[in-house]
């Protein structure tokens, strides 16, 4: 099977939706530079679109171990409410707590991750829901995480989705692909 280009329609089979849809790629990233920090994906409209998918896959830079993450609108205010369940060998953890992002995965220096999140554009039940998934292998094994978050702005439109590390970059070659649902 070729790889999905930018603009391309991609068919989504889901029972539960009688209405039907596809996901349509509107933004893809290859990071060109060694230490990236952020990908920023503007022109959105929250307002139209129901849902964003976004899919990193990647090396962390060996500057450091950083959370991937994301934010809407730029916004770096403690307005993101998140759950998190973390694996990682044996040891299993859980957090809640209101940060500065949404937390995709967390990598660490030199680790392959891979991550996606699926982004309601919409309020619902007051805020817009966030749910992601990430791991990556490192020394040791591999590790998982498990994010669910709301961002807490109910009054923003969802304009811009930035993908970021929150410390050291990316290397060269870290794809980074936005994609909503059309019908």
């Amino acid at each position: 099977m070729n790889k999905p280009a930018f603009g391309q329609t991609i068919v989504r089979t889901d029972p539960d939706d009688s209405v039907g849809g596809a996901w349509e790629i509107i933004g893809d990233t290859v990071v060109a530079v060694d230490g990236t920090t952020q990908v920023d994906f503007t022109g959105l409209d929250g307002n139209t679109d129901e849902q964003y998918k976004v899919f990193v896959s990647g090396l962390s830079d060996a500057g450091g171990a950083a959370d991937i993450a994301l934010r809407f609108n730029g916004d770096s205010g403690a307005n993101y409410e998140q759950e998190r369940v973390a694996a990682d060998g044996a040891l299993l953890t859980s957090s809640r707590s209101t940060v500065t992002y949404h937390v995709l995965t967390e990598s660490r220096i030199n680790e392959k991750h891979s991550a996606e999140a699926f982004i309601s554009a919409k309020v619902i039940g007051g805020n817009r829901r966030t749910i992601s998934q990430g791991g990556g292998t490192r020394t040791g094994g591999i590790a998982l995480r498990i994010v669910s978050s709301d961002w807490l702005n109910t009054t923003d439109n969802i304009i811009s989705i930035s993908v970021l590390t929150a410390g050291a970059g990316w290397i060269a070659g870290t794809r980074i692909t936005l994609m909503r649902v059309v019908r």
